[in-house]
Formats: structure tokens, C-alpha cells, sequence
């Protein structure tokens, strides 16, 4: 349906016309009538009343509301369609390191720090383990997540569980239900780890001593220099002493930034070559963001993606690149 941009006021005929875009789209893409009053912000009884032709209150609102959401959705899967995909698993040096400390820590118990800068690869290794390997469960801290009761709510509710069946569990329940869930045999991966704060960090090496079960601590060097630093405390003594494996790792070689790359189908030797020169100022993660919205830049001007298409992207990621 093409939406003509700030329409206020739509006829009958318009409305019956929204009605079948809308169901047309909703049929097309897999979308629920649930779907769709949560993306739009209709509520659901309302939606089926409007959609069926039978809404008594508003209907000029409810239309501009779901026209404006038909318009942006449209306009998502228009571009999604003409994106490459995400890079899929790519085997590198960081990532066989990444996953060689991972399967030690669960077959030895044992407590491992994994450390590099953004975008190395850390936490793709880390979900790939999770595909092969039983009871592995990943957990990520942010500011927000950050102490030991919310760290161990992320652990649990990826289980698929809250305390006794309660969300506002009390640190105590927290406590005692993580031990039940995280024994002996399995794995614990904490990523983006240098936002924990002590108390976190105490927990998780009090649920090591009492269960066995392995722990890695993945993140930037924040998390070693804490740990390590030649003036630690006591208790970030007591951590690092139980570290059995530390690993650093290092920015990603050419060859791998060129097997990302291959994974998305992009092989144009001057795009690798500029996409190794981002990688050596920022990172992996930028390198493909700038290769995805390099290719829309291509597609839209109807050409092969090229080293301009990129560099024109990475600009528009606030980056610059010698020429």
C-alpha cells in the first residue's frame, strides 16, 4: 500500500483498503494480530475491532497509527532485503583460543579470564561453544548488570527460571537457587565482565568453590588489571589465584578479518583491504556494520560493492581513513 506521508483523514474505501495492506503484510511476513499491537502500540482488542471493521471509537487515530507503523515496516523489510547477512561463525586464531580456554575451564572446573579489546571476536566464540557443548550458560554484564543479585537473575532466567516463581527474588534465594542450577560438569561465561562490581565477582567465586562448576570471566582489560594489579586486594588476590587459564587476545589478523568477510560473501580485494585498515583502527564489529551499509550504498546506486561504497560507509560511522 503506498501511504501517502501525513495523511490525516482516510474515506471508507481508504480504511478497507488499510485493513487488507495491513492483514496482507501481517500474512506475509508470519505476524500475529499479537504481533502487531505490540509493534504498534494498538492494543490488541482494538486492532481486531478496526481490523474487522468494527472499532465504535476513533477510527481516523487508529488508521494514521497503524498507517504510520505499515509505512515504517514496509520500509524495514525493504532495506533487510537488500542487506548481506551477519557474518556467520568464522574459525580464527582468537576464536580457538576462546574456545580451547572455554572447554578447559568446564572439563577441569576451573576458573579462566579471557581479555582483548572490542570487537575481537570473544563473545561469537562463546556462543558457538554454547552449540556444542552441554550445560554452557552465557550471561552479559552492562552498567545496569552490574552486581551480584543481577548477574544471578541473568543466569537464572536464562535457564528459564525465576527463584520460587518470583522476579523480585531476595538475595538469599538468589544465593541458593544458582547453586542448585550451576554444578559440577557445567559453565559459567560472564561477558562484558569489567562492569562487575566486587561483590559480584565474590559471588561468582563463592559459587566455584562450593560447586565446582567452571567459570569464565570475559571482557577488556579492565578485567585483568583489576584482578592482577601489583596493589590488589585481598579479595581480587583471591580471584586470580584461582584463575587457571589467562588469556589475552589480540586484535584480528588480515586473514581472518578476510575469512569474516568471505562468510558474507564478500570477496573484492580492494574491500578486504580497506575493511583490514578499519580493523586495525577500530574493530571487527565496526568492519562489518560498515560493510553492510556499504552495501546498500552499492545496491541503491545500482554497482558491485567497492573500496569507495566502504569508505564512504565507514564516514558515515564517523570514521576516517588515510588515502
Amino acid at each position: 500500500m503506498n501511504i501517502e506521508q501525513g495523511k490525516t483523514h482516510w474515506t471508507g474505501e481508504e480504511l478497507d483498503t488499510l485493513r487488507s495492506s495491513i492483514r496482507a503484510f501481517m500474512e506475509a511476513h508470519g505476524l500475529s494480530q499479537a504481533d502487531v499491537s505490540k509493534d504498534s502500540l494498538v492494543a490488541n482488542t482494538t486492532l481486531s475491532q478496526f481490523l474487522n471493521a468494527k472499532y465504535a471509537g476513533n477510527n481516523q487515530e487508529i488508521a494514521k497509527q497503524l498507517s504510520r507503523w505499515l509505512t515504517a515496516k514496509t520500509e524495514e523489510h525493504r532495506l533487510s532485503s537488500q542487506a548481506i547477512p551477519e557474518p556467520t561463525f568464522t574459525k580464527t586464531k582468537n576464536s580457538d583460543l576462546v574456545i580451547g580456554t572455554l572447554r578447559a575451564a568446564q572439563a577441569l572446573g576451573d576458573l579462566g579470564l579471557i581479555t582483548g579489546p572490542p570487537g575481537c571476536g570473544k563473545t561469537a566464540a562463546a556462543r558457538q561453544y554454547r552449540t556444542t557443548a552441554p550445560r554452557v550458560d552465557i550471561a552479559t554484564a552492562s552498567p545496569s548488570i552490574a552486581t551480584a543479585g543481577a548477574i544471578m537473575q541473568q543466569l537464572i532466567r536464562g535457564r528459564g527460571e525465576t527463584p520460587r516463581g518470583r522476579a523480585g527474588a531476595s538475595k538469599l534465594e538468589l544465593t541458593l537457587h544458582s547453586r542448585r542450577l550451576f554444578t559440577a560438569g557445567g559453565l559459567v561465561v560472564i561477558d562484558e565482565a569489567q562492569w562487575l562490581n566486587m561483590e559480584a565477582l565474590e559471588e561468582l567465586r563463592a559459587i566455584h568453590d562450593d560447586t565446582g562448576v567452571g567459570i569464565v570471566l570475559m571482557g577488556n582489560e579492565t578485567v585483568l588489571s583489576r584482578i592482577e594489579g601489583n596493589e590488589r586486594s585481598a579479595s581480587y588476590a583471591q580471584l586470580y589465584s584461582r584463575a587457571g587459564v589467562r588469556v589475552r587476545l589480540k586484535p584480528m589478523l588480515p586473514e581472518d578479518i578476510e575469512a569474516v568477510l568471505g562468510s558474507m560473501g564478500v570477496t573484492e580485494a580492494g574491500v578486504i583491504r580497506t575493511a583490514v585498515a578499519i580493523n586495525a583502527k577500530d574493530s571487527l564489529r565496526v568492519v562489518v556494520k560498515a560493510v553492510r551499509r556499504a552495501h546498500m550504498i552499492a545496491t541503491g546506486q545500482r554497482e558491485n560493492l567497492t573500496e569507495q561504497h566502504l569508505r564512504l560507509a565507514y564516514a558515515g560511522l564517523g570514521g576516517v581513513l588515510a588515502r
